[in-house]
This record gives structure tokens, sequence and C-alpha cells, in this order.
């Protein structure tokens, strides 16, 4: 391992340290699903997709039509359902947990590969060419469908690279919303509408891939996108406080298991609007003390590795973001018990994955480098999953954990960190919103024949009485995926 140390006659920027390198395939996996971990996934920084720039080729199904009407494309018959086959698809109980888990997931993290997509939800099948639940959400406008640019993909190449995320349309409001129950839509869309904005192809997919990185080999108590990670749910409402009117998010947030918040902000540049956004946070945690809030902020540097030839300024990112760092912590130090400098954090994408199935020994306790030290030797490396380096001391630690147990009610959260057994049930809250304590307990059938006492809980021939599944997620779990991808699965309609 190399000694972090500042370079000669810059005090703004660190010398880069490299630790010892471990392959992915080595390392402890957390529950992942078998076969889509990150060795196997394509890998969205070294893996050459971006040839020109970092966006990728989308079509929607509106687009789709008119290019076929006009004889510039012609539809793939994996893809060719009609708005009335895809209605059906959309309401039929075959794949329907697939189908909830995969809209969770594209809703949150706003931006998936289909192998993304399998490693998040569980099921497996969700990655293999065209799957039918995916084809109808398509269908019906619900989703935008992308690959990546090059003049040699083979087919099977172009299943793998296949890309989703939510279209710029009302169908899933009109075609998927009535089809769901409260409680399903709360586990599809985290109880917030059906959001499109903020689609960014490359930016996005490194944060979805940062944060399966993070769940599969870290020590963490879960991972949230960017759909959950907004100002207003790290430092307002998501605290118990005001609501804080502010439409910026982090790119994804990483909760430690005693509630410390990592906000992620992935950059690829560092021109003036970065440094905007750094004083912005600069503020926020000035206003929100570690102790109340356990927010602190990471910045990942992520230009492309390749910019110097095809960009000419990607080495240079780097030190225009430490820079950037350095400047804004002079100008919001925060007080002495609960310095800002402390609550930032820089690291670059290729210190912590410095090749293509690698990964560095740092990364396993997110190590970073903080502004943290005396002017001569300001920069100073921490791990913010280290207890020691990043301690907690939060005012009410209940409330700071509670977001790990409330995540495993959400089907976007990658599903080995959504623990069955810790997760709230949601249907409660409609009973209590009529006036029951628990299921209704429906009367006796002949109550001039009825001896003993009525039992408090609804019962049935097999035992109590179990909310009907409507009011229940588990059906979208991995552990029900068997059944639902089954032949015989029957085709019921909700």
């Amino acid at each position: 391992m190399s000694v972090s140390a500042v370079a000669p006659g810059n005090q703004h920027s660190p010398t880069r340290w490299e630790d010892e390198r471990v392959r992915m395939v080595d390392l402890a996996d957390r529950g992942c699903t078998p076969g889509w971990g990150a060795a196997e996934r394509l890998d969205p920084y070294w893996g050459g997709m971006w040839t020109q720039g970092s966006s990728a080729l989308w079509v929607s199904q509106k687009l789709a039509r008119t290019q076929q009407t006009s004889g510039l494309a012609r539809m793939p018959r994996s893809l060719d359902m009609s708005v009335d086959e895809a209605r059906e698809a959309v309401r039929s109980s075959r794949h329907f947990g697939a189908r909830l888990a995969a809209l969770a997931a594209i809703d949150q993290w706003r931006t998936v590969s289909v192998e993304q997509l399998a490693a998040i939800t569980g099921w497996e099948h969700l990655a293999s060419p065209d799957p039918r639940s995916l084809v109808a959400l398509f269908a019906l406008g619900v989703l935008d469908r992308g690959t990546f640019a090059s003049a040699l993909l083979p087919g099977a190449a172009t299943a793998r690279s296949t890309l989703y995320r939510p279209s710029r349309s009302d169908a899933f409001d009109k075609e998927v919303a009535p089809a769901l129950s409260w409680e399903q839509q709360v586990a599809v869309t985290g109880g917030s509408p059906w959001d499109f904005r903020r689609q960014f192809d490359r930016h996005n997919l490194l944060a979805t891939e940062l944060g399966l990185r993070v769940a599969q080999f870290c020590d963490i108590g879960t991972v949230v996108g960017e759909k959950l990670s907004t100002i207003d749910l790290l430092a307002g409402t998501g605290l118990g406080r005001t609501e804080v009117a502010d439409e910026r998010a982090a790119d994804v947030t990483l909760v430690r298991g005693d509630g410390l918040r990592i906000a992620v902000e992935l950059t690829a540049s560092a021109g003036p609007d970065f440094k905007e956004k750094v004083r912005r946070w600069a503020k926020l945690l000035v206003e929100r003390p570690l102790a109340t809030s356990g927010l602190t902020v990471l910045f990942v540097e992520a230009a492309p590795h390749d910019g110097d030839y095809r960009y000419g300024s990607g080495p240079t990112v780097r030190s225009q973001v430490y820079k950037a760092v350095a400047q804004v912590v002079k100008q919001f130090p925060g007080t002495g018990a609960d310095r800002v400098a402390d609550r930032f954090g820089v690291v670059s994408w290729s210190q912590w994955f410095p090749a293509p199935g690698t990964v560095s020994r740092a990364f396993l306790t997110l190590e970073v480098d903080r502004p943290s030290g005396p002017a001569d030797d300001r920069w100073q490396r921490a791990g913010l999953l280290d207890v020691i380096d990043t301690p907690l001391e939060a005012r009410d630690p209940a409330a700071l954990t509670a977001v790990i147990d409330n995540a495993a009610t959400l089907l976007g959260t990658p599903h080995w960190l959504r623990a069955a057994s810790n997760a709230p049930a949601l249907w409660p809250v409609l009973m209590q919103a009529n006036g029951w304590a628990g299921l209704p307990v429906p009367p006796p059938s002949r109550a001039t024949r009825f001896s003993g006492q009525r039992p408090e809980a609804a019962r049935g021939v097999v035992g109590v009485t179990r909310p009907c599944e409507r009011m229940r997620i588990d059906t979208a779990t991995r552990a029900a995926r068997t059944a639902d991808v089954a032949e015989n699965t029957p085709d019921v309609v909700w």
C-alpha cells in the first residue's frame, strides 16, 4: 500500500494512492443474484461502451412505430407486441412479481442494463433476450429500450447490452398503476409519482453499478438510488423536519449499519457547476449536524479513462475536483466538533476499480481522501465504513437506522438487502385508516350455534388469516421466482 501525500507544489490535489488489487471473483459475495455479480456483468467504466460521448441509443414505442411506418426500421419479432396483448400481459399474474420488481428498480435507479436489473431484483430471466415482462411494458410506452453504439456489436452482445429507462409518457399512470394495490404502488415507486426525469446514461449506469458493488462486497446497511436520495429525504421530511424545497438529489445513497448516510455525487467534469454543487452540499452540512442527520458526502471522479485523447481534459478532472472541494471547505468550515472537512470525501473511480474485474482493498471500507488535515498536509485517507475513522454519535440512533428497515419494503432495493423479517408491513396502515387494529374478523355464520370465545385474529382452515396477495409484496421477492416463471403458472388477470 502506498501512503497518501501532498504533491509537491500542489496543495489541492494529493498524490494518487493505490492499494492492493484483488479479483472480484475472489471476494466474499453478500448475496447478489448468482451469475449476475459485478465480475459477470458488463463494466460500464472499462467496457468500451461509450464510443459516442456518454449517451446510449434509445427508442420509445412511439418512435419505433413511427420508424416502422416510414420504412426506416423494422420491428423485431421479439418486440412486436400489440397494445391489447401488452395490456393483457401487464394485468396477468404470470411474471407479475418480476414486472413489479423491474418497474421498481428502473424507477429508483433511472437507467439500468438488463444485467443490472437481474442483479437488483433477483429475477434472472430479466437478463434473457427480450423477456415478455419487459416487452409488454415497452409496448405500452412505459419503458424506453436502449443499447450501446458499436458497428461491431453481434447479436449476443446486443442482448447483454440492452438498457431500460422510464419513458417520457403518462403510460405508467394509465396502464400500470390502476392494476396495482396501494401496497404494491409504494413498493414500486416509494410512494412518489413515477419519474422519468434526470436521464444521463453513462452517469446513471455508473451510479447503479456503484450501488450494486457496495451492496455485493461491503458491510452496508442498505443502498438507495437517485430517486430516493433527494435533498428533502436526506435533510428535510426524511428527518422528520419541514420539507426542503430543493429538487436536487445525490446519485446514490449508501447507508451504514448505524445509520450514517453517504450521499454520493459522481462527476466526469469539474467546472463552475460542479463547484456550485459542492458549495450547496457544504452549506447543507453546516445546517444539518452529523448527530441528527448522519449525513456525509462523497465525490467520485469518474471521467472517461481514455479522456486524455478523446476530450483533452481527462487527466485534469481529478485535480480540479480536489481543488473545488478544498476551496469550498475553507468557505464553509463548520464547527470545531462538526467540521465539514470531516464529512466530505473524494476518490476516483479508477482508484477503487483499477482494472476490469478487479477491486482495490480500499474499496471494501470505502477509503477516500478527506480535506481534514493541516494546511501543509490537507488530504488525509479515511474509511467511510470504518467507525473509528468516521464515527457517528447519533442523537436518536433508531431514527437514523429506520431507513434500513423501510428500504426493505422497496422492490428497487437490491434483493439481498431486503430482510423480510425487518420490513414493516404496509397493509396495517390501511386497516388503521379504517379504524381496525388488524384484519377484520367476520361474524359467525350461525351466531346462535357459536360457543366459546371469538378469536381476536381472523382464522381459516390452515390457521391465522393472512392479507391477500395484493396487500403484500412477497410475490415479487426472489424467493417466489421459481413459482412465478414456472410453465404451469395460472394466467389470472387482476
